[in-house]
């Protein structure tokens, strides 16, 4: 596999075991904005605490338009989760895919406001008072209604890997965030393959919520996977995929 970042031609040719080449040929490689049809991560703020309200400070003000997107996770297992996340725009938030294993420390959700007006900041209400971390992330370039492609979430038992749901687009270019939470202590590595880390999101010892995205440019199956230093004592994991304006 090889990488095209702008318009160009492509020459290739076959050489079989015993040496015969084939005349050369050619294909021209077009590039309309670049992949994903021009979405870029703009910025991403992570805030963490151990009340029922968990308020994100963005280093600067959002872009007018753009789509901001909260990975919350959350030491609760069944027990608790996201009511609500606002903005200081006064915007409404979406609930996106929600993964977690009952019984275990691993609930994780993704939530997302679509053409967004400018805000300085973003809460997370809870449903009760529990350790909870947050990245919250700015895209532009995402298309500013009908948006979702494709949104699952899900969970995986005690592993030294932890992944995000398998998700299949039908749209060719999207945004795919996928996110998980696992309550054990280790680190963890972002495995190899086209997925781009986020910041971490964790707290003390209970939260280790992890994202990453991926800007794809044809239809397919999309899965973010980590490799950790211990058995992740479960997770949840949601994945979400929306369009490129």
């Amino acid at each position: 596999p090889f990488s095209i970042t702008t318009t160009g031609t492509v020459r290739f040719f076959s050489v079989d075991k015993i040496g015969n080449q084939e005349t050369a040929q050619s294909q021209v490689i077009t590039i309309n904005g670049g992949a994903g049809g021009g979405i870029a991560l703009v910025q991403q703020k992570v805030a963490s605490g151990s009340a029922a309200a968990l308020p994100a400070t963005l280093t600067s003000a959002s872009t007018s338009g753009n789509t901001l997107v909260a990975s919350v996770a959350l030491a609760a297992g069944g027990s608790a989760s996201v009511l609500s996340v606002t903005d200081s725009g006064g915007g409404t938030w979406t609930k996106g895919p929600v993964g977690f294993l009952t019984g275990v420390n691993s609930r994780v959700e993704i939530w997302y406001r679509l053409n967004a007006s400018s805000v300085t900041s973003v809460t997370v209400t809870l449903s009760a008072a529990k350790s909870a971390a947050v990245d919250v992330s700015e895209w532009s370039g995402v298309a500013s209604a009908s948006a979702v492609d494709a949104s699952l979430g899900g969970s995986g038992a005690s592993s030294t890997t932890a992944s995000t749901p398998s998700l299949a687009t039908s749209n060719a270019t999207d945004l795919v965030i996928g996110a998980i939470n696992y309550p054990a202590t280790a680190t963890s590595t972002l495995g190899s393959g086209s997925f781009t880390g986020l910041s971490d999101f964790s707290l003390s010892t209970s939260v280790h919520g992890r994202a990453a995205y991926q800007i794809t440019w044809v239809t397919g199956s999309y899965q973010a996977s980590w490799t950790l230093s211990a058995a992740s004592g479960g997770s949840g994991g949601a994945t979400l995929a929306l369009k490129a304006a």
